[in-house]
């Protein structure tokens, strides 16, 4: 009986060994060596339905001298992007192989860029690509170029970055801690797309043409306005790609622009950002202005009424310190207090009210979300989202109010330089 068995055991073994060498996962590797990294991507509207793509490569590093390319000069991927056309993005990525001496991978992608004629026509052909080709990761940052892609790749050069893959991330945490634009991945902006009764936005890519002609800052014709419009912000020298305010996006359409302040409170009523820098009017001191760092530890507080047309009431808790001014009042005195309070109040609230009909009367963006804090008032989801919010948006009754709170006054009571007039009061830390 044994005998009759050994033929069966050696075809089970056998039959394992090769279920092993099938499973083993190595059949379809790829060696760094034979890799062309690309870290960042910009897609760009072509003619005839077809897409361009540019492609920022890593460029290789050697360990030994921490330098890319070793001799014979440098690389291409070092000097700027390359770019090839193609239906798709998958098209254009397969083309790039007929040139690049690597094999073109995504997995380090950080960042894609949408030209802006693309993204007003649409994102949905690309988002389709994107969610299904396993190498775009979730967690990749999105951007759009105000303009072309391809300009904001070819002329971005970075002032502390040396690492390609780093730069995103770095830029996000900035974005996180100003709130002068928005910072938004793949997964965020495709979940947001997908819900009923809400809109999506996108951090703005711009070149400044004025530091691109003059990168050394040499020139001075006068000075320009102050400004946080995109590629229109007031400098010299520096990287001349600017990442400023943002893009609205309502069915996965371009439909419209904010600047940088208007993205700053837009992030407050999101209650993204807990302590932003703002500065106002000096409320004593014609022509002067005052910067406050903010704290807002509470989120906004929605009420909405339904009807035709809609009320939204926004409160917005804030606490603040004066981190400088320039007039010579004392704030520490509590009737001047109670009325810079007063007068923070309603310079404020005007500036959100402003920034909130900008977005649902004018575009019908709603980013905050506001139908979120209504969708209580529904008996059934399908009662919220059969409910024209979209159109209740364009004649809405919408008002903020802010309750600001100043408790410090920097690290100095009195003004400074003030003389004898406040000679007895004391300074010193609060």
């Amino acid at each position: 009986m044994g005998k009759r068995m050994r033929p069966a055991r050696w075809c089970t073994v056998a039959a394992l060994a090769a279920l092993c060498g099938m499973t083993s996962g190595c059949y379809d590797r790829k060696e760094l060596e034979q890799q062309a990294f690309v870290t960042t991507l910009g897609i760009d509207k072509a003619p005839d339905g077809l897409i361009d793509c540019t492609f920022r490569i890593a460029l290789p590093q050697n360990p030994a001298t921490s330098s890319g390319g070793g001799k014979g000069g440098e690389p291409l991927a070092g000097t700027g992007p390359v770019t090839f056309r193609g239906h798709n993005i998958m098209e254009a990525l397969t083309i790039a192989n007929s040139s690049v001496e690597r094999a073109m991978s995504l997995d380090h992608l950080g960042q894609v860029i949408f030209g802006e004629e693309l993204a007003r026509e649409g994102l949905s052909d690309e988002l389709q690509a994107m969610t299904r080709f396993r190498e775009f990761r979730p967690s990749l940052y999105l951007g759009v170029a105000h303009g072309r892609a391809h300009d904001i790749i070819a002329a971005d050069k970075p002032v502390l970055e040396h690492s390609p893959t780093r730069m995103p991330d770095s830029i996000a945490d900035v974005g996180q801690r100003s709130g002068l634009f928005p910072v938004v991945s793949l997964h965020d902006f495709v979940t947001v797309s997908s819900e009923h009764h809400m809109a999506a936005m996108i951090p703005m890519l711009s070149v400044n043409q004025e530091v691109q002609q003059n990168p050394q800052g040499q020139k001075d014709d006068g000075g320009q306005p102050m400004s946080f419009s995109p590629g229109r912000v007031a400098r010299s020298g520096g990287n001349p790609v600017e990442w400023m305010g943002a893009a609205l996006f309502k069915e996965g359409k371009l439909v419209g622009t904010i600047d940088g302040q208007q993205a700053m409170l837009i992030a407050i009523l999101q209650g993204r950002i807990k302590r932003p820098q703002m500065t106002v009017p000096d409320p004593l001191t014609k022509g002067q202005f005052l910067s406050l760092a903010l704290k807002a530890e509470r989120g906004p507080v929605y009420t909405v009424a339904l009807g035709n047309p809609m009320k939204i009431r926004v409160l917005v808790p804030m606490e603040a310190d004066v981190a400088s001014m320039k007039g010579s009042a004392n704030y520490s005195l509590p009737q001047t207090r109670l009325r810079v309070e007063q007068a923070l109040n309603e310079e404020l609230a005007g500036q959100f009210t402003s920034v909130l009909q900008l977005l649902l009367n004018r575009y019908q963006c709603d980013v905050v979300p506001v139908s979120l804090h209504a969708r209580h008032l529904f008996p059934t989801h399908q009662a919220y989202i059969s409910y024209p919010w979209e159109d209740r948006l364009k004649d809405a009754d919408v008002q903020v109010n802010v309750r600001l709170h100043l408790r410090r006054f920097g690290v100095q009571l009195a003004p400074a330089g003030d003389g004898n007039q406040n000679h007895s009061q004391s300074t010193g830390k609060v």
